[in-house]
């Protein structure tokens, strides 16, 4: 779905013809072939790691306060589940970050000017599927990023029924159930095409069921949701299935909750994740070196719950890293995209633009 975005330059920066979407930052003026260096916003978006492109959801508040501040901001595309896995998307990660590392890498603005990022000052952010990946950077990059601002993430808390535990019934209010049957080229085993962009699709006015999503990746995480078995597509392991160990495991640690001290998600469930696997897991890879983290989320979220912020905000805690969650009351998933967000939560998105001020310092 187009939408009109501020000037921005576009770059491949994988063969696999993954991209980025630059935007330089405001600046008054500067003279033809001069070179500024600049700290720099990294954005990743939503979609449930199934849907969406860098287009997608774009945080237009956080894009306008980065580059008044004199950032850059960049929006990335990775590659999406399925047929990817976590580890796809890991490597996207580390593969964007090495090209705009690279020496001699800059980007044409107006009037001449070039803009080189300054790789010591950089933040990511992402909202929803896209604080998990800002949560892989801040756990794989070094050296690491200033700042890490996180919108209602996923990743604090993957080993909850939520994602292991197959449903039913309605789980997201709203939300119909899914008929598997209609995903079929969707669920393992299957045979699809890398994809790095799928854009949000809506039937129209004259549709017998119109707004309703068109494009099925839209419907995807939900499934895989509903199925218990989000993790496998995450990880790859579907046989045997990652999922249902986890299930089991949890099961039994419930149930014998009530004899002896309840053992922690990390406690229970690391030893069941191969150690391939487990720095797909913020939870299993929160260090003492991690950037100081932002985390925003509404008490009313139930697409990912507040207590993945809360999760991860205690651990990052035990791990002496400094950490604020804004918890907002009543709100659900996606509230800052909403007509009206600026107005009613400018002084949120405001105090996002100190944080970011303070940890990358002053831009151009």
């Amino acid at each position: 779905m187009a939408q009109n975005l501020p000037p921005h330059t576009t770059v491949v920066y994988k063969k696999i013809d993954v991209k980025f979407d630059f935007y330089p930052p405001s600046i008054g003026s500067g003279s033809a072939g001069e070179e500024l260096r600049v700290p720099v916003v990294v954005y990743f978006h939503g979609g449930g790691l199934t849907v969406g492109n860098r287009e997608s959801w774009f945080p237009y508040w956080l894009h306008k306060r980065s580059v008044n501040l004199g950032f850059a901001f960049i929006s990335v595309d990775y590659q999406l589940l399925p047929p990817a896995t976590g580890h796809g998307i890991l490597s996207d990660i580390q593969d964007f970050f090495s090209y705009i590392r690279t020496p001699g890498v800059t980007f044409r603005v107006g009037g001449g000017v070039r803009i080189r990022v300054d790789t010591d000052k950089i933040g990511v952010a992402g909202s929803s599927s896209g604080g998990l990946c800002a949560y892989l950077a801040a756990t794989v990059i070094e050296p690491k990023p200033r700042a890490l601002l996180s919108m209602y993430g996923m990743g604090g808390d993957v080993l909850t029924p939520y994602y292991i535990e197959p449903k039913s019934e309605v789980f997201v209010p709203g939300r119909e159930i899914l008929n598997p049957e209609d995903f079929k080229e969707f669920i393992h085993p299957f045979s699809l095409p890398v994809t790095t962009s799928s854009e949000l699709q809506y039937y129209p006015d004259d549709h017998p069921t119109p707004g309703i999503p068109a494009n099925p990746r839209m419907y995807l995480a939900r499934l895989y949701f509903q199925l218990g078995t989000y993790l496998d597509y995450y990880t790859g392991d579907h046989a045997p299935s990652l999922s249902e160990a986890l299930r089991n495991k949890r099961g039994e640690v419930s149930s014998s909750s009530g004899r002896e001290r309840m053992l922690s998600p990390e406690e229970w469930g690391k030893p069941l994740i191969p150690r391939r696997h487990q720095v797909l897991f913020p939870q299993l890879s929160v260090t003492p070196d991690w950037p100081e983290v932002f985390l925003i989320h509404g008490t009313k979220d139930y697409q990912v719950y507040l207590h993945e912020s809360q999760h991860l905000k205690d651990l990052l805690e035990a791990a002496g890293v400094k950490v604020t969650l804004r918890e907002i009351e009543g709100q659900g998933h996606s509230f800052d995209y909403r007509a009206g967000a600026e107005d009613e939560f400018g002084w949120l998105f405001d105090e996002v633009g100190e944080f970011l001020k303070d940890k990358l310092g002053h831009g151009i």
